[in-house]
């Protein structure tokens, strides 16, 4: 019988029981991909983590990043919250005093952190510049979202934008439409059928909080039903209000999780020169909640 520990944090919030909550494996070697998948739809929580030896020469770790049903190439919650953990606990000592590279499924990702702090300050990864893939019909993406096309932003298009994993970027008029979302994956599918793309991030501008967006995101391909923080989907958006011109001082705070009952607040930064995108950059807190252990045999 075999022992694992893990941790429990919530990412993108400064207190327990908000944010993502997010399970983090430290000592990943060794697993089978069979049994990590198993791990996360028995926690099943959005995501889980494993750490294990890193694939490249800058590595200072992989980290594999899984859902209850499938494993992802990069997500933004698990990378926070798992450099959360290597850094609080100690799980190893990185190569540089500023920042962790994690090798994940789209290559080498930057966590920058703030040295010295414990817990760990700072936490902002640096993921791949955004793939704008194409714009859609706006008829299709409000019904699949289950709501009225005069719900959805008459200024802006609805697109779909890859920052290694892509999104259909829905604006709409107010939080309250934002409220009444809820996915209809037989749309989704037609609307997407040729794309590698069933994830819809609902978004509207200027909430009353005082945040810039406020935003849901649902994922029920990756048994994700509606997300309380993702910050992968947030590359993307900070993306999006680039291109469109909507981004004062290269960066904007986001508001997602309200409807669940989890407020998480992501902060994104975009780099760029005249009317190119240069760096993205997502960041927010960590709040540990909690340990155990999975007793298992392979």
């Amino acid at each position: 019988m075999k022992e694992l520990n893990y941790f429990i944090v919530d990412v993108f919030t400064d207190r327990p029981f908000g944010g993502n909550p997010l399970a983090v494996f430290p000592e990943g070697d060794g697993l089978s991909t069979e049994l990590m998948q198993n791990i996360a739809n028995e926690l099943n929580l959005s995501e889980t983590t494993f750490v294990c030896a890193p694939t490249s020469a800058q590595g200072d770790c992989t980290v594999r990043i899984f859902t209850p049903q499938r494993e992802l190439p990069m997500a933004g919650h698990p990378t926070i919250g798992t450099a959360c953990v290597i850094l609080r606990h100690n799980v190893l000592a990185p190569r540089n005093d500023r920042f962790l590279m994690f090798d994940e499924g789209v290559g080498p990702v930057r966590v920058d952190f703030t040295y010295g702090t414990n817990p760990p300050t700072g936490l902002t990864m640096c993921q791949p510049l955004p793939e704008f893939v194409r714009e859609l019909d706006r008829n299709i993406a409000a019904k699949a979202v289950s709501l009225e096309t005069s719900d959805l932003d008459p200024d802006l298009p609805v697109e779909i934008v890859s920052c290694g994993v892509p999104y259909m970027l829905v604006p709409v008029t107010s939080e309250e439409a934002v409220a009444r979302a809820a996915i209809r994956t037989d749309v989704l599918d037609d609307a997407c059928a040729e794309l590698d793309c069933r994830e819809a991030f609902v978004f509207s501008r200027d909430p009353s909080s005082g945040a810039d967006v406020h935003c849901r995101m649902f994922a029920p391909r990756f048994g994700v039903p509606e997300d309380p923080a993702t910050g992968s989907a947030h590359g993307p958006l900070g993306s999006y209000f680039f291109k469109h011109g909507l981004l004062e001082g290269g960066r904007l705070v986001s508001e997602q999780g309200l409807e669940l009952g989890r407020p998480s607040r992501i902060d994104v930064r975009i780099e760029g020169k005249g009317d190119t995108i240069t760096g993205v950059f997502v960041g927010g807190e960590c709040a540990e909640v909690g340990s155990g252990v999975i007793r298992c045999v392979e």
